[in-house]
């Protein structure tokens, strides 16, 4: 018994949570030493006693991951109620907002899914980044484009005019949402099953770290990033279900773009933690996104 408390004690040492950042787990117990009243640790102690308010920043703290949960979770409720009001009691003149509902059910669906699979597969590097919502301006603004061209196109200018009236056949609509699911849950089971071996930052490290594994098993063994797979696929059938014509070619084009030179750096690292391991399973599968082997 009080070998297997030592063990998590130590195990928890080496993996703190985030919530723990601030806290001393001590050796032995006894009085902690006064401070230096030098200036350089009457600094520290007023670092120390700074208070970090909530949703200022990114910064890497239990209140920002416990707000922006609230927040996700309230715009997720809001348009979950938001769509079943539509569809029982709204007319058909409402159609416009519906779609509109789903695709922040989707989106919202992915950053909690983000932060939620890697806090329980993978602990150890589990921070507010995890939620994958500071990706930089240029994603906002593509998410921004995409929802107003929806609602121009829809309002004012339809598609029919464009010569582009398949994009809203229902077949192909349904199709698109389809496409959104299953590339969700591949990238979902992907982190799962490469577990702690998955990072969301490619690793430049000169040596591979110890809980790095070549993960060949499980979905890894019919694609190779199946990650990259699920998030490009995700993003391409939500633009179908939009039916937004300009933003599927250039989610398609800066997507294929951003992967394409992603997936040659990563394999170079991978090459040299790895070697031949790799290179024999990187010949036995594929992407599977379009034109990168």
């Amino acid at each position: 018994m009080v070998a297997a408390v030592t063990e998590d004690l130590q195990a928890f040492r080496r993996h703190r949570p985030m919530w723990a950042d601030g806290e001393q787990t001590p050796e032995t117990p006894g009085p902690s030493p006064s401070p230096s009243s030098s200036p350089h640790h009457q600094h520290e102690h007023e670092q120390e006693e700074r208070i970090s308010w909530p949703l200022i920043s990114f910064e890497n703290t239990i209140q920002n991951v416990c707000c922006i949960s609230f927040l996700l979770g309230l715009f997720f409720a809001s348009n979950l109620l938001s769509l079943l009001f539509f569809f029982l009691y709204s007319p058909a003149k409402q159609a416009l907002w519906p779609p509109l509902n789903i695709y922040a059910i989707l989106l919202i669906l992915f950053h909690l899914l983000e932060f939620l699979t890697t806090a329980i597969f993978n602990p150890s590097r589990v921070s507010v980044d995890s939620f994958l919502l500071n990706n930089g301006a240029s994603y906002w603004y593509a998410q921004m484009m995409s929802i107003t061209e929806y609602v121009v196109r829809e309002r004012y200018l339809g598609t029919d005019g464009w010569g582009l009236g398949i994009l809203k056949d229902d077949r192909v609509r349904l199709g698109g949402l389809l496409v959104t699911m299953v590339g969700q849950g591949i990238r979902t089971v992907a982190m799962t099953t490469a577990a702690r071996s998955f990072n969301h930052r490619v690793s430049t490290d000169p040596k591979k770290q110890e809980d790095h594994r070549l993960v060949t098993h499980g979905v890894y063994r019919l694609l190779r990033h199946p990650s990259y797979f699920g998030f490009f696929w995700w993003s391409i059938g939500i633009q179908l279900f939009l039916a937004n014509p300009c933003s599927l070619v250039l989610f398609s084009f800066v997507l294929w773009s951003f992967f394409k030179a992603r997936i040659q750096n990563e394999e170079l690292h991978l090459i040299k933690f790895f070697g031949k391991a790799y290179v024999d399973y990187r010949s036995t599968t594929s992407t599977y996104i379009p034109f990168i082997r």
